[in-house]
């Protein structure tokens, strides 16, 4: 998959487990009340060999901008200043921050015509899925493909548990 099939504009449309993520980096009470209840929009373009990724909300814009397997420096939308590279692999679109001896893997993926984007904040383990949906379309799925050696991390509840992801199956369901 080339990097052009993510490009577009595409507007988030839920949000799931990303309460939890916000608390465990420390974000405050009212930027995680605000970021909860805003759907932004992301729009991704492909200029040569430079992607840019501007997402507008009515609490801030962002713009970042960089080169394929190019190590980059990246304050994210919470003020974190992170050391970030940006891959394709197998079709997938992965993002790599680091700060502090911490991780987030930020995987997006084009399924069934909407734009999947799954956050992973890796500790020694990985903490917690936060998924993610955007649509260019009025449909929406939630299938989730297999992205890390068949296994996945999902919530049920408030609570994040690991589980063995089976293709097509929707996100979760039993």
């Amino acid at each position: 998959m080339r990097m052009d099939t993510f490009m577009g504009t595409w507007k988030l449309v839920d949000s799931r487990n990303f309460d939890d993520y916000m608390k465990s980096l420390g974000v405050g009470f009212a930027t995680k009340q605000a970021a909860n209840i805003t759907k932004p929009i992301t729009v991704i373009e492909v200029n040569g060999d430079t992607i840019t990724i501007e997402t507008q909300s009515v609490i801030q814009n962002r713009e970042v901008s960089f080169k394929l397997g190019v190590n980059f420096n990246e304050t994210t939308a919470d003020d974190r200043k992170v050391k970030s590279i940006v891959m394709l692999d197998g079709g997938k679109f992965v993002h790599v921050q680091k700060w502090n001896g911490q991780e987030t893997t930020l995987v997006w993926e084009i399924v069934d015509e909407k734009l999947i984007l799954l956050w992973l904040l890796m500790d020694s383990a990985p903490d917690c899925l936060i998924f993610l949906p955007y649509q260019k379309t009025a449909a929406l799925s939630y299938v989730v493909s297999s992205w890390l050696g068949g296994v996945f991390w999902g919530f049920v509840g408030s609570r994040c548990q690991q589980g063995t992801f089976k293709p097509g199956r929707k996100f979760g369901s039993e």
